[in-house]
């Protein structure tokens, strides 16, 4: 499906710079299997400074000169920090989806940030979505969600 807008990559990888320079997205590649495909992502942004700390990251993806697929992954890995973190990407989701679309948060995005459930929908003929999943590294069992717009 069509993403309703594109943006250049270095606007669109910059969008977070002012919440941290980590959630950045520096080089933006060509894919080596799909030469269409261009994408980048930030480094993982440690959201605490314990043992195992959640920690988010930022992706764009698209074509050489035009982004029209952004990602926001927060990854779990302590339970005891996750509603402060949760807020984290709620604020960056509504900072990306107001960039995106020119228009608040989607209260639905909102509510499955909130309480963790997928939710996938068309706005203007482009894909968002949240997605929830769970996984476990050991002595960990934590999970991830996706937001995701295009």
């Amino acid at each position: 499906m069509e993403a309703l807008v594109k943006y250049a990559p270095k606007q669109a990888g910059e969008l977070f710079q002012y919440r941290s320079k980590t959630l950045v997205c520096y080089e933006y590649r060509q894919d080596e299997q799909y030469p269409d495909l261009y994408y980048s992502g930030s480094s993982y942004l440690n959201l605490e400074t314990t043992e195992h700390p959640n920690h988010i990251a930022y992706y764009i993806a698209g074509n050489q000169t035009q982004c029209h697929t952004f990602r926001l992954i927060l990854n779990i890995n302590n339970v005891a920090y996750m509603p402060a973190d949760k807020e984290y990407l709620l604020a960056c989701a509504k900072d990306l989806y107001l960039y995106v679309f020119d228009r608040p948060l989607d209260p639905r995005i909102i509510h499955a940030i909130k309480h963790g459930e997928d939710i996938r929908f068309l706005y203007k003929k482009t894909n968002v979505s949240l997605y929830k999943k769970d996984w476990s590294a050991g002595a960990i069992n934590g999970f991830e969600l996706e937001f995701s717009i295009g």
